[in-house]
């Protein structure tokens, strides 16, 4: 049996999911003088060195086929890498994905990338420039992010170096 069919689902989700909300949208960012969240990262950390985690995360609609028919990557974008040489955990709201707005995933991202800092003693990076939760991603319900990792996050503050941008929106 191959699994080729479900490799290249993957691929194009990630592929879609570094367009953040799309060339149009990127291009508004920069009429508006502003960075991507993807080029904050690249100017803040060293060269190369930016391991992304959650690339996948976000929302898939498919086919009565299983056909992956669209993708709407999460509206965090997360990971880690090295600032002047020292290894860091980061992330970023991306304003090209419905403003930066909290979706299903972008709560359980931040904590668990609070949580890796934690336990890997890694000072935490966040820039933020998002609009707060989402009154549609949920449906029939609000998406607010009521539990953001802050209990984790105050541990942290006590272990390592916490630095937290907001560049934008920030609700």
């Amino acid at each position: 049996m191959s699994w080729q069919s479900e490799v290249d689902d993957l691929r194009r989700r990630e592929k879609i999911a570094r367009q953040m909300g799309g060339a149009e949208k990127v291009a508004k960012q920069h009429a508006k003088g502003r960075l991507t969240v993807r080029e904050r990262l690249d100017r803040l950390l060293d060269q190369g060195s930016f391991q992304e985690i959650g690339t996948l995360a976000g929302k898939a609609i498919y086919d009565d086929d299983g056909k992956l028919q669209s993708f709407l990557p999460s509206s965090v974008v997360m990971g880690h890498g090295r600032i002047n040489g020292q290894t860091a955990c980061v992330f970023g709201n991306d304003f090209t994905v419905k403003g930066g707005s909290s979706d299903h995933n972008a709560s359980s991202k931040a904590e668990f990338l609070m949580r890796m800092a934690k336990e890997r003693r890694m000072p935490l990076v966040c820039l933020y420039d998002g609009a707060g939760g989402s009154v549609t991603e949920g449906g029939d319900h609000t998406i607010v992010p009521v539990n953001f990792g802050w209990a984790t996050l105050t541990e942290l503050m006590a272990l390592v170096p916490v630095v937290a941008a907001n560049l934008g929106t920030s609700a």
